[in-house]
């Protein structure tokens, strides 16, 4: 809320709510929103050397749904349908 607002990097009102996590959902389709992310990402791995990481909310971030009360039967239709935040689907910016 650095402008008084409370979607500058992330959804404003309740789409930008993760309600069982208490956290706050990232706008990926937001330039800056995306630098922010790889370049912390880029700080671990030079810094600390890391070789990869784990994106264990990827649901969370993905879906509208955030895979709150959700199963995933493996059908590839599951994974790319309406239930995807393609406006905020950062992999779409990448």
């Amino acid at each position: 809320m650095l402008d008084g607002t409370d979607y500058q990097y992330f959804h404003g009102g309740s789409k930008g709510q993760h309600t069982l996590w208490d956290s706050r959902i990232f706008d990926y389709s937001k330039y800056e929103v995306l630098r922010f992310l790889l370049s912390n990402l880029s700080w671990y791995l030079e810094e600390y050397r890391f070789d990869g990481f784990r994106f264990d909310g990827i649901t969370s971030m993905m879906y509208h749904h955030h895979g709150i009360g959700y199963g995933f039967s493996g059908d590839y239709n599951e994974y790319f349908s309406e239930n995807t935040d393609i406006v905020s689907n950062f992999a779409q910016n990448c």
